[in-house]
């Protein structure tokens, strides 16, 4: 599990890159009661300071007290997207539950047959479980090792298909957001524009004067102010400013991060993409003493699933036979 913050916070750029268009937050389980919610504000900022001002979704219950963090964002012109887990339940709750029938009748299967004829590997069967807690087929579907990490799910824990339901609810909304740009966009239209090279370069002077804007706007929201949980003695010496604000040099080894998939983070020059390609690092278990700083990962960690795994904590390791490492 990752927390929204110190290290997915500081670390952006190196994680998502520098042309991501949008990030969500949906950290509640992880990051904890009050004496955490610094972390959302801080991730907040750090999202302001990104190169490319990525669109911010909030993923949370409609009464929770970090919505008042992101309404933060209005006072400086910014706007965000936010998604009411009541309003997912309640989404959730209307598809069909399959606790005890094995297939859908007419469920329309992706290769295109019809579920009763044939069978498909859909992802509405077994989702709405009657017994959450209780054996069962439906259980053991949702929270099985075929489809995710070894060791069963709990039911507090969301399985990797409403992961996947919300996901893609996300996916629709932005793919609508997308298509009403593009008709925005298209009404663009130069008043005296008879030739396209015209017309085109009048909607990017468009385009880039309002992401001029933006760009003013997000520095015009005002700091957080409550820092609960952060340690006193750090923000008597760091003005917060320069905390929340300023930029700031990462070091990552987590996966997946784009500065790992561009061979940046260890200056080999080997890439790839999450699917593989890219410097895996050594096998702690096999690490051979020197002086450079090694970024190790756990095999175990590297076998658990079945189906591709791509979140890795990986580390900067120092044994204690090691010495000085540079």
């Amino acid at each position: 599990w990752y927390n929204s913050a110190p290290e997915l916070a500081y670390c952006m750029e190196a994680v998502y890159g520098n042309d991501v268009d949008a990030l969500i937050w949906d950290f509640s389980l992880q990051d904890g009661q009050h004496d955490s919610f610094y972390k959302t504000d801080l991730w907040i900022d750090r999202v302001l300071t990104h190169a490319n001002l990525p669109v911010m979704l909030f993923v949370d219950k409609h009464d929770s007290p970090r919505r008042q963090m992101f309404k933060r964002l209005e006072e400086g012109g910014i706007g965000y997207v936010f998604m009411d887990k009541s309003a997912v339940d309640l989404l959730r709750s209307r598809v069909p539950a399959t606790a005890e029938q094995p297939v859908l009748k007419n469920w329309i299967c992706p290769n295109g047959a019809v579920e009763g004829s044939l069978p498909c590997d859909d992802h509405v069967r077994f989702n709405m479980c009657e017994q959450r807690d209780a054996a069962g087929p439906c259980l053991e579907e949702k929270y099985n090792v075929v489809h995710g990490c070894e060791g069963a799910q709990h039911s507090y824990n969301p399985g990797w298909k409403e992961h996947l339901f919300k996901g893609r609810l996300l996916a629709h909304f932005l793919m609508d957001v997308l298509e009403e740009a593009l008709i925005t966009i298209d009404q663009w239209k130069h008043p005296n524009a008879q030739k396209t090279a015209i017309r085109t370069q009048y909607i990017l002077d468009r385009v880039r004067t309002t992401m001029a804007m933006d760009y003013r706007n997000a520095s015009l929201v005002p700091l957080p102010q409550d820092y609960s949980g952060i340690d006193s003695d750090l923000m008597s010496n760091i003005s917060s400013s320069v905390l929340f604000r300023s930029p700031a040099v990462c070091h990552t080894a987590v996966l997946p991060s784009q500065s790992r998939y561009l061979g940046i983070t260890q200056e080999s020059g080997i890439s790839g993409d999450y699917t593989g390609g890219f410097d895996q690092g050594v096998n702690k278990l096999l690490m051979e003493k020197g002086d450079k700083l090694q970024l190790a990962y756990d095999p175990s960690d590297r076998h658990r699933c079945v189906s591709p795994k791509i979140d890795h904590k990986d580390v900067f390791l120092i044994r204690s036979q090691d010495g000085w490492q540079t």
